[in-house]
Formats: C-alpha cells, structure tokens, sequence
C-alpha cells in the first residue's frame, strides 16, 4: 500500500507511475475483469477517491483492503469460474456506485 496526496493506493496503482506487478494486478475487480481497464473498474475507483480517501474510516478500510486484495486478486485471476462469480457478485455494487454518479 502506498499513500500519496492523502489517499492510498496498492502499489501498482500509485500515482506517478504506477508499478507493474505480476500482471494480474492487485485489485480483486483486476482479476474477476482481466484488465485494470474495465469501466467497472474506474466506477470502483472514482468511489474509492471521491468517497473512501476522504475520510479516516474510508481510509483504514481501503488500507485493510490492499493489504488483503493481492492473493485473493491472484487466485481470482487464475480461474474462469471464480473470475464470472465474482463479476456477478460485483456487477450490482458497480451498477449502485454508477447511479449514485462515481
């Protein structure tokens, strides 16, 4: 995890530039999607900058979750079926944030 301008970040994704990693990335979104690029993946990021990086709790919570999202991420990625579930379990919490405009 790495903090920068008062947020925080795995360290694949801190800003500038971002490290590569083995691939797969560290976001559990990364290895149910295959890519970082993913629209549903910048949804879940603009909640994390707009909404988690803007208080202490939020913080802590996004702390927690890059210290625990590397191997979930990894072991995602390496399955079909995992990645699938995981899209759908994903899909109505991404489709909530986008309504709310992140």
């Amino acid at each position: 995890m790495v903090a920068s301008g008062g947020r925080i970040y795995c360290k694949e994704h801190a800003p500038p530039p971002p490290q590569t990693g083995g691939g797969w990335g560290c976001f559990i979104a990364t290895g149910a999607y295959g890519t970082p690029l993913a629209t549903e993946i910048q949804t879940l990021r603009n909640f994390r900058d707009r909404r988690l990086n803007k208080n202490r709790f939020g913080k802590k919570l996004v702390a927690l979750y890059y210290e625990m999202s590397p191997g979930i991420a990894k072991t995602i990625s390496l399955s079909q079926l995992r990645r699938k579930i995981v899209r759908i379990l994903l899909s109505p919490i991404v489709e909530f944030f986008k309504r709310l405009g992140y």
